[in-house]
């Protein structure tokens, strides 16, 4: 974080002295934010830093100090948070990387892996031929995908919102950090219960730390509270979406991401087609898809805005609302897109596509390209060996450098009584 601050917050001249030495590894730095006291609540922050004009030096002060100096803001206080939505970008590519390394060793094992007998008397099929290992891993596996694109997505968003901001153009900022925030929670939650999820998909093998996977969920864990803690960054997204729900219910259209928001019902606006879906719908119709997602969202945001609105009307301040209402701002009721009918038109879809995926699924994998020693798994080997090189892995544990135990003599002295 400490690059990217000079890279993008400091002057030319700022940048000449202290970025070139830093890049060179000539200095070294650090970004440093919070207090012990104070994590989320930036605001209430009570360090502060004094210029002394007769040492030309900076006098930072901790806990409390009043200033005595002038502060020149600078064009929006949002611009402080560029460094941190740079972070939260990077953060949704790294939640498809650690998924898709975690549904690499999970599906190529389940390919290597024979156990159990679909009828009896047959040898033993792989796993992965199994309807519920594939219930398990593929969906991880299309969400992996998804993430490696929307990681793409906000890479490419970031970097062209930085340059309007460099030109003085603030108007998609708030839009850009909701987005980080939203995504960054998103993802890890789901990357990180995605990781967990394949580690079990693997057996008793898959707690091994030779697996390979819990070393990959311990290191990715942090980032589900790191840069943000999830709920505040959920909570934050959802503030933006209020906002912008607000301008709606007042008769404005909004543009951007939350665009949705113009075709709720509710404001009298034509609704969109798929909110009368008939019985019988294309349910592999990308846009069909798309359109419940974005009905669903809208509806999702009318239903916590209106909850908020309840509670602000008997008299309880926005703050105070605003916690009541959290749980829904986070979590908020489904709302009724589709029927029952066509709800079992997705289940028996997502079974179809489960025979469909998996001809191709350990190809997928491969496709991600990782080599055996970023994976370190013995389960997710490339070439398949994974029984012949998990026993050499075990030989080289401490317990196993002489074939017989010094415990057995110890263990000789005692009589086993029947």
């Amino acid at each position: 974080m400490f690059l990217p601050t000079l890279l993008h917050q400091a002057t030319a001249e700022q940048q000449e002295r202290f970025f070139m030495p830093a890049w060179n590894l000539e200095i070294t730095g650090t970004y440093a934010q919070t207090e012990m006291g104070h994590g989320t609540h930036l605001r209430g922050l009570e360090t502060t830093a004094t210029y002394d004009p007769t040492t030309q030096e900076f006098i930072l002060n901790s806990p409390t100090v009043k200033p005595d100096g002038t502060y020149v803001k600078p064009l929006s206080n949002k611009l402080t948070y560029g460094t941190m939505v740079f972070v939260r970008s990077f953060l949704v590519g790294d939640a498809a990387r650690c998924l898709s390394k975690a549904c690499t060793i999970a599906i190529r094992y389940s390919a290597v892996r024979h156990q159990s007998e679909i009828k009896p008397g047959e040898p033993e099929p792989q796993i992965l031929d199994f309807q519920t290992q594939q219930y398990k891993l593929f969906p991880l596996l299309a969400t992996a995908y998804a993430f490696q694109f929307v990681g793409r997505y906000m890479k490419e968003t970031y970097l062209r919102i930085n340059e309007s901001i460099g030109q003085g153009d603030l108007s998609e900022l708030p839009e850009l950090h909701a987005l980080t925030a939203g995504l960054k929670a998103f993802t890890t939650w789901t990357a990180n219960a995605g990781i967990e999820e394949c580690r079990m998909a693997c057996g008793g093998h898959g707690y091994s730390h030779s697996s390979g996977i819990p070393n990959i969920y311990v290191t990715f864990t942090p980032a589900c509270t790191f840069e943000g803690e999830n709920t505040v960054m959920m909570l934050q997204t959802a503030r933006f979406l209020m906002k912008m729900y607000d301008q709606v219910h007042a008769g404005k259209l909004v543009g951007g991401l939350v665009s949705y928001l113009n075709d709720l019902p509710s404001q009298r606006i034509q609704p969109q087609q798929v909110a009368v879906w008939p019985a019988v719908v294309d349910i592999n119709s990308l846009d069909n898809l798309t359109e419940a997602y974005k009905l669903r969202a809208a509806r999702l945001i009318e239903i916590a805005a209106k909850k908020l609105k309840t509670h602000m009307s008997h008299r309880k301040s926005k703050e105070v609302a605003w916690n009541l209402t959290s749980v829904d701002l986070v979590r908020a009721s489904e709302g009724n897109i589709i029927t029952g009918a066509q709800m079992s038109q997705v289940n028996n879809r997502i079974l179809e596509l489960l025979t469909l995926i998996r001809p191709n699924a350990v190809a997928l994998v491969d496709a991600f390209d990782f080599k055996d020693m970023t994976l370190g798994s013995v389960l997710g080997r490339y070439d398949g060996n994974v029984y012949e090189n998990l026993f050499e892995w075990a030989k080289k544990s401490p317990l196993n450098k002489t074939e017989v135990q010094q415990t057995r003599q110890h263990l000789s002295n005692f009589q086993v009584l029947v």
